[in-house]
């Protein structure tokens, strides 16, 4: 994803995976540290003796506008089923009550900037 309109980096990314079997949506909350999302910087983006976002001018410290030109990077997000948790279809009934319309699995994401 590439969010060109906004100058900072999301301040929260929620998922909702919804299991057909349950009716229950399990919530993601992408701020753990098992590599759901990725924030697409590299190592170009960041200067020695940078005094941008913060950083001390120290030649030690790199740092960049990755905070405050986060429009110009990229946010990968996952969405699989390990990482959003929704559950499994469940095909159409053919046992009584027969007819019984599947269901499948749905998720959303919302992304607070």
């Amino acid at each position: 994803m590439n969010f060109s309109g906004e100058s900072n980096p999301p301040s929260s990314i929620i998922g909702y995976g919804w299991d057909p079997a349950t009716g229950n949506y399990t919530v993601t909350h992408y701020d753990r540290d098992t590599k759901q999302t990725t924030y697409q910087v590299g190592i170009g983006a960041f200067t020695a003796g940078s005094t941008d976002d913060g950083g001390s001018g120290n030649t030690e410290q790199w740092s960049g506008t990755i905070m405050t030109n986060a429009g110009s990077y990229n946010i990968e997000l996952f969405v699989d089923q390990p990482t959003l948790l929704y559950g499994n279809a469940i095909p159409a009934s053919t046992f009584p009550p027969p007819g019984t319309a599947a269901k499948y699995p749905h998720a959303y994401v919302l992304i607070t900037f």
